[in-house]
């Protein structure tokens, strides 16, 4: 499912530069960099992606089926809620740029949605944080290296355009 949040794009971009986010404190620094290192907001169109996780309902028991039902409905309007409001606040910092973005809301896993957006609309660059939302809860498996999120650590290896990985230096340290 895509939603989009809003779409101040330009009709021909000299570049079309994605920044997946999410809620860490990675992400904001990301996109201040690229603002600030990488983005024309004269001229390229930034897209923002957030992706979140649908909750469905696993159990099979038949009592109070439409209690958990309502539950998740309201847990997951939440999330959507959430969500857009997280896309519109850091579209604002490139739109007070004078930047063109268009904000995109995705339901799944972070990597395959994202990979999928970016073998679909082949953005010129994708620009991500080194760590996002996992950080955040210490969930630093060994397998997934020490400097490297397993998001942006899976684009990194299969995205078949160019991606910029942004340390945050709080976490680097």
């Amino acid at each position: 499912m895509i939603e989009v949040i809003l779409n101040t794009s330009i009709s021909s971009p000299r570049r079309t530069i994605l920044i997946p986010i999410d809620v860490s404190e990675t992400s904001f620094y990301t996109a201040e960099w690229a603002l600030k290192q990488i983005v024309n907001c004269e001229s390229d169109n930034i897209i923002l992606i957030n992706v979140r996780h649908e909750h469905i309902p696993h159990s099979k028991s038949k009592s109070n089926n439409g209690d958990k039902e309502n539950s998740f409905r309201i847990i997951n309007e939440d999330l959507k809620l959430e969500s857009h409001e997280l896309l519109k606040s850091f579209s604002n910092l490139f739109i007070e740029n004078h930047g063109h973005v268009k904000a995109i809301c995705l339901v799944g896993d972070p990597r395959t949605e994202v990979l999928a957006w970016i073998k679909l609309n082949r953005p010129d660059q994708v620009i991500m944080g080194n760590r996002g939302r996992a950080a955040l809860s210490g969930n630093f498996g060994l397998n997934v290296g020490l400097f490297l999120g397993s998001v942006s650590q899976h684009i990194l290896q299969h995205s078949p355009v160019p991606v910029t990985v942004v340390p945050n230096p709080k976490l680097v340290e």
